[in-house]
């Protein structure tokens, strides 16, 4: 081996050596927080069980009230807002005639496809449960069995 290569290979396992000291460094300085454990009873014998801190107990409650009020308001796979049939009294879902290829639903009495208009408002979508119109703005959703 030259004179150069032998230079190399050592400085390539002093920073070897360097960068697992450092690694080595990293993992012994970075312990996972624990949550203090409680003892529970059971019929097996005492039983270590986590505990979440009063903070995290008013967190959650906090969130939990936040979200009561929250509903849907759009199909994650469209941009169009999807408002659900509770909000238009004036059309229900009867039912759906299912075919992958022509499917068909009945809203109120009247049998629709895809296209078609009903009391101001076209169906865009048939689905095995539900069926969604447009009214040109907004976007409706009748579910059957609501």
């Amino acid at each position: 081996m030259q004179k150069k290569e032998k230079i190399q290979i050592g400085i390539t396992g002093i920073l070897v050596l360097v960068l697992l000291i450092a690694a080595a460094g990293a993992l012994k300085g970075k312990k996972p927080a624990q949550r203090p454990l409680t003892k529970t009873k059971s019929a097996v014998g005492p039983v270590a069980a986590p505990s979440a801190s009063a903070e995290e107990k008013n967190l959650f409650q906090k969130l939990e009230e936040e979200s009561k009020g929250l509903e849907a308001k759009r199909d994650p796979f469209s941009k169009a807002v999807i408002i659900p049939e509770k909000v238009s009294t004036e059309l229900y879902l009867s039912g759906i005639l299912w075919d992958a290829e022509i499917p068909k639903a009945i809203i109120g009495e009247v049998i629709v496809g895809v296209g078609e208009k009903v009391k101001g408002k076209t169906v865009i979508e048939i689905q095995r449960n539900r069926v969604i119109l447009t009214d040109g703005f907004k976007n409706f959703e009748l579910r059957l069995g609501e």
